[in-house]
């Protein structure tokens, strides 16, 4: 009789290798409500903010080169003042075409201070209508991310969330305060430039934000690179930018 030999424990056939885990998918793109759009501004506090925003950007313009630093910081406390006092303005028309009754100054400062809304006021589109205040207008929140101008009025008007859809370039105008290098030397200390730059790809997203939120400095760099790149300069040579303070930047239309 032929004896059966089992096989030990160290023949044993190995068990096949685990498969690997499925891929994950993609992440869903970054949503943004609109409260975070104005830093969690709420009611009437929202509305003169984002309107703010907007008067002080329409005052500023483009009158920065010739002032002296004195003469910008003098400028810039009275266009804020003005700034505040248009917004005002212009949110009691709001919220007269929509309520019929025009809000006095007290009233509206009253509700700023407790982020509240008059009676009859829809404050959740208030807060997504400061969201484009903010930005410059309907053209140009539309651009900064991605949308089309319709959509941006069905937010507003609608709300829901709104998807982040940062475009692959975008032409900003900007206003800094820089010294000019060319082939070594240094030219023109401290001088206030203006000039509209292009910014493509991952940068685009860093630069709207610093737009959005009036916090330049974490751009100083890259804006001024690129400012000096794309300036039109008269002649070829090899200039840049020593950054001492930036202005402005906006998203033009």
């Amino acid at each position: 009789m032929r004896k059966i030999r089992r096989r030990s424990s160290a023949e044993e056939p190995s068990p096949p290798p685990p498969a690997p885990p499925p891929p994950a998918p993609p992440a869903p793109p970054a949503r943004r409500t609109a409260a975070e759009l104005v830093d969690g501004r709420q009611g009437v506090a929202a509305g003169l903010w984002g309107l703010a925003q907007r008067k002080l950007r329409d005052l500023r313009g483009r009158r920065w080169e010739a002032a002296t630093e004195r003469q910008r910081i003098t400028e810039a406390h009275r266009q804020d003042r003005e700034a505040r006092k248009q917004a005002r303005e212009e949110l009691a028309k709001r919220i007269e075409k929509e309520t019929g009754w025009r809000p006095s100054e007290r009233t509206l400062r009253r509700h700023a201070a407790a982020g509240t809304v008059p009676r009859g006021v829809d404050g959740d589109k208030m807060v997504r209508q400061a969201a484009i205040d903010n930005a410059g207008g309907i053209a140009r929140f539309a651009r900064s991310r991605g949308m089309t101008d319709y959509a941006a009025r069905k937010w507003r008007d609608q709300g829901g969330e709104l998807p982040e859809q940062i475009p692959e370039s975008l032409r900003f105008f900007v206003t800094l305060v820089a010294t000019l290098v060319s082939k070594g030397n240094r030219y023109k200390q401290d001088q206030v430039w203006t000039t509209e730059i292009v910014v493509d790809g991952s940068a685009v997203a860093r630069v709207a934000e610093a737009a959005r939120s009036g916090e330049f400095s974490a751009v100083n760099d890259l804006v001024g690179q690129l400012a000096a790149d794309q300036f039109p300069w008269v002649g070829a040579a090899d200039r840049s930018f020593e950054v001492a303070e930036v202005v402005e930047i906006s998203i033009v239309k």
